[in-house]
């Protein structure tokens, strides 16, 4: 498994990891591989390499010939919906310590942040929603009350410039508990 191979950096002064991998896949210049932790060679023609890409840019031509392209589609809209309502949501309210009782935010408003971010993935996603909880954090902490985020509200704290204070600190005792806010 090679994972990311549209990073790799070439020309640089210790060689060139794409001109190295192009090596290992070619099966006419690599019959086998001497493994140099066990020191025993390892026959390479019945091996099937699998590497995956964000992007064929970074790919040198003479590498991507030799390699059997699939193009993978990203999470749907209604996949990345479902993964911010069941897994995204409920990690970003438990990182920073409040409830669903606390802070409520509404379908409309995640279905807003799913719309906002465009990538394949949910990593843009994740950021969304756990700068849209620590909004949410800060106006809990000014009003003392719940916070309910609809589609307007998340969409208009993620239009304006990042001015987000990130809580630091909690602190806990009987008589009262508070996030402390730089």
């Amino acid at each position: 498994m090679l994972d990311e191979i549209d990073k790799l950096a070439s020309g640089s002064e210790n060689g060139d990891p794409a001109l190295a991998l192009l090596a290992l896949l070619d099966p006419e210049q690599n019959g086998s591989w001497r493994d140099a932790y066990v020191d025993l060679p390892t026959p390479m023609q019945n091996v099937v390499w699998i590497a995956t890409a964000n992007s064929l840019v970074g790919i040198p031509a003479p590498l991507k010939d030799r390699l059997e392209l699939i193009h993978l589609p990203g999470y749907s809209q209604a996949e990345r919906l479902d993964i911010a309502r069941l897994v995204l949501l409920p990690n970003a309210l438990e990182n920073y310590g409040v409830t669903p009782a606390e802070i409520c935010v509404q379908e409309d408003a995640l279905k807003a942040l799913v719309e906002r971010n465009e990538e394949s993935g949910v990593r843009q996603l994740r950021r969304a929603i756990l700068a849209t909880v620590r909004m949410a954090i800060v106006q809990l902490m000014d009003r003392k009350t719940p916070v309910v985020v609809d589609g307007q509200l998340a969409n208009e704290w993620l239009e304006r410039p990042s001015q987000t204070r990130m809580p630091i600190g909690f602190r806990f005792s009987p008589v009262q508990s508070k996030i402390r806010i730089p």
